[in-house]
């Protein structure tokens, strides 16, 4: 019995310092973050979705046109105005668009699975369904555009692709700037596909999610000790540095649905796409894209190595499609994650978005008014910056 007792007391011990260590570093890590406005929206299956935005805050070359966010797997909308260092929507602000950052369901200010409540059983169908058109739909209502430029990080440019096709949301959309963005992975499978094979489908087969933000949470601490792998995964580490990294892995990082790794698995390594299908037949598709693209690729990217990325220009039906390596010739290399936060951002990538996204920026719709606008911004809730 004494055994027993014992027992348990380590466990109830070594679970509260687990929570303490986690819950220190949380608070640690985690600096105040006021966009302009909050707004919330509810999509078609009933979830309530984030937006936070950041509206021009100068007179610049864009006229209050709108830009909307989407984050890749795992992060939330605060990917986009990390810092006043690494802010992609700020630089956008600055010429004079009104920018919108999308929380996906579940992470960020969006609502989140429970215990007792919803659960975790949805994948990249309801991000690119369902969280993405309802964005959409309200940024129109909210600013009295009928198009909309879209930015996405890595999984946030395929959910362009895909709204791009989208019967009654690819008329919407004047533009996509996908950055990492993995069109086509048949060139990286074998590499690509034992990462899976050893580690998901071995450890974490039949998990509901995978708490990638608590584990994040945990080491955050650690990160950029030693600059080698799993960090050299998904940055380049001169570009990105340790302290960076450190916020990075407890602010903008978030637990994964399992069913979403699942479906990228799938892509990766069984060449099915995530509608099910075979991913040739998502390609095909794409040929009916009508929309102009930029994708951008870094030249170190070990998660969308820069063919997976590029391909998409020559998937892509528009003849508008421009594909861009950074890191070669700029003298600097680019990772995942540091396309967006990396040092070098705000120098090499943020203007060449904003000047591909100046140059297709869409005119206000004529029959537009101010009350559609007016009545959508009484419904947000907002809060001041």
């Amino acid at each position: 019995m004494a055994t027993l007792a014992y027992v348990f007391a380590v466990v109830v011990v070594t679970v509260a310092l687990v929570a303490g260590h986690q819950m220190f570093w949380r608070w640690y890590y985690t600096r105040p973050w006021f966009p302009d406005e909050r707004h919330f929206v509810e999509t078609a299956d009933g979830w309530r979705i984030a937006l936070a935005r950041v509206r021009p805050t100068a007179a610049g070359p864009a006229h209050g046109e709108p830009v909307v966010c989407f984050p890749g797997l795992a992060c939330n909308g605060r990917l986009f105005d990390f810092d006043r260092e690494h802010s992609l929507a700020r630089h956008l602000a600055g010429l004079g668009f009104d920018v919108w950052m999308i929380d996906p369901r579940g992470t960020g200010a969006s609502e989140r699975p429970g215990f007792f409540g919803r659960g975790f059983g949805y994948g990249f169908g309801a991000y690119a369904h369902q969280d993405a058109p309802a964005a959409v739909q309200h940024v129109l209502r909210a600013t009295g555009h009928s198009r909309v430029l879209w930015v996405g990080h890595s999984m946030g440019g395929l959910v362009g692709y895909q709204l791009s096709l989208h019967p009654a949301m690819g008329e919407h959309l004047a533009g996509i700037v996908a950055l990492g963005s993995p069109a086509d992975f048949s060139p990286h499978r074998e590499l690509l596909g034992r990462l899976h094979t050893v580690v998901l489908d071995k450890f974490l087969r039949g998990w509901p999610v995978v708490r990638l933000g608590r584990l994040c949470n945990l080491v955050a601490p650690l990160a950029g000790w030693i600059r080698t792998w799993p960090e050299t995964l998904f940055v380049f580490a001169p570009n990105t540095p340790p302290r960076v990294l450190r916020h990075f892995m407890v602010e903008v990082v978030e637990d994964v649905p399992r069913q979403l790794l699942d479906e990228f698995a799938d892509n990766v390594v069984r060449s099915i796409g995530f509608d099910g299908l075979p991913a040739a037949r998502g390609h095909e598709a794409l040929g009916a894209s009508a929309v102009p693209v930029l994708a951008i690729a870094g030249s170190h990217d070990r998660v969308a190595p820069p063919a997976s990325v590029v391909a998409a220009v020559h998937l892509v039906g528009c003849e508008d499609a421009t594909e861009c390596v950074v890191g070669h010739e700029e003298g600097m290399g680019f990772g995942h994650l540091d396309l967006m936060v990396g040092a070098a951002a705000p120098r090499l990538i943020y203007p060449r978005v904003a000047d591909w996204l100046l140059a297709r920026r869409p005119t206000r719709s004529s029959s537009a008014s101010g009350a559609p606008a007016a009545r959508a911004e009484a419904s947000a809730a907002s809060a001041p910056g």
